[in-house]
């Protein structure tokens, strides 16, 4: 595996330009190198599952899961491509999720409202969730 993953079809000046250093999978012990997302496809399905374990309400389950959530999710990383905490810091980063800034289950009728979402990158998502005790 390439230590840089190329963009697909894009070049500057005729030259297909390197996109950002590959990361070692965040999964212990895993040799993976990754592009984005922290896990190899094996352990993403793996930090999923225990993600969605930890989810024990199942009318927030059948939210995450809901069309009318992949949806708002949707419209929200296409209005703010870039993740909005490291756009703050002065960074520019690609959201790889959409987070809500209440939790659900305590504001359920805000859970749509594009104004209490945030467009993260996966790091920024983790501190978020560490800082709450919520990973």
């Amino acid at each position: 595996m390439p230590f840089f993953k190329e963009h697909h079809g894009k070049t500057q000046r005729g030259v297909t330009m390197p996109r950002r250093p590959l990361k070692p999978c965040r999964y212990p012990g895993c040799p993976a190198l990754v592009d984005k997302g922290g896990y190899c496809e094996q352990h993403r399905q793996l930090e999923s599952r225990r993600y969605e374990d930890g989810r024990k309400d199942t009318k927030e389950r059948r939210f995450y899961n809901s069309a009318q959530w992949q949806k708002v999710r949707e419209l929200k990383r296409r209005h703010d491509p870039l993740c909005e905490q490291c756009k703050r810091e002065g960074k520019v980063v690609l959201a790889d999720l959409v987070h809500h800034k209440a939790e659900v289950r305590q504001d359920w009728d805000k859970r749509l409202n594009l104004d209490c979402l945030e467009s993260l990158c996966t790091s920024c998502h983790e501190k978020i969730h560490q800082r709450f005790g919520k990973v």
